[in-house]
């Protein structure tokens, strides 16, 4: 065992491995921070940002999660020396945050390890990309069958791009020409659902949109919401109904 490589150091003092680590820390391995005591009002802020789950946006979230892993609760140990016992008391909670002053003292500060290891899936997918790229550029030393069913299928692709282009340009037509014929009191929308960012299914349905903006538009609408009014005021008397049952 006294011969084994492991058994030796590259550092023979702590100087060395204070040097060391400075060097680490202006390479971006890890970074100092500070600590910042956390109030009360940003622990509330917090919890109702929790509570709200879904209806929070992913940037609240992304901020939830952030300061959530960097918030600690630290206990020390306190002797008692009439009845020689350990007491834990917990610290304030704290945040830590990165300081202005970026070096590494021999200290008690706190650091950061910087640490983002690459997921296993990326290796995978690069992996596939650079097959693909390869077997794209071997394509002459294919198979007969198999560069004709390539072909096939890339003329099929492309004709269902063309009908694709093909609808939406008719679309536009239709809608145009019924909006100037009428002057703008009729709206048809062919297929209303093909440019919007729904699913592939869903962008083919409804298969028209209709709606009509000629006299009494006005009126008709004003009744929708005063019956979608009625109707959202019968829902809460009914939610408040039951609360007090």
């Amino acid at each position: 065992m006294e011969n084994s490589p492991w058994s030796q150091t590259i550092f023979e003092t702590r100087e060395q491995v204070v040097d060391f680590l400075d060097i680490m820390l202006r390479h971006k391995f890890f970074h100092r921070a500070k600590k910042v005591v956390v109030t009360e009002e940003e622990l509330n802020k917090l919890r109702g940002l929790k509570k709200k789950g879904k209806d929070c946006c992913k940037e609240e979230r992304k901020c939830l999660e952030k300061e959530k892993d960097c918030i600690e609760i630290e206990g020390k140990d306190k002797d008692d020396d009439n009845n020689r016992e350990k007491e834990t008391k917990k610290k304030p909670k704290v945040r830590l945050e990165m300081h202005m002053e970026q070096y590494f003292s021999d200290c008690n500060d706190a650091y950061v390890w910087i640490y983002e290891p690459i997921p296993v899936y990326y290796w995978f997918f690069g992996t596939l990309v650079v097959l693909g790229a390869i077997g794209v550029c071997l394509f002459p030393l294919w198979p007969l069958t198999i560069r004709h069913g390539v072909y096939y299928l890339s003329v099929a692709a492309a004709g269902f791009f063309l009908f694709i282009l093909a609808l939406a340009v008719l679309r536009i037509i239709v809608f145009c020409a019924i909006w100037v014929l009428t002057f703008g009191r009729h709206h048809l929308w062919l297929l209303p659902n093909l440019a919007e960012d729904v699913s592939f299914f869903a962008s083919f349905w409804p298969l028209y949109q209709y709606d009509y903006y000629g006299p009494g538009y006005e009126t008709k609408s004003k009744k929708k919401k005063r019956k979608k009014d009625k109707d959202s005021d019968g829902e809460d008397t009914c939610i408040t109904h039951r609360h007090d049952q």
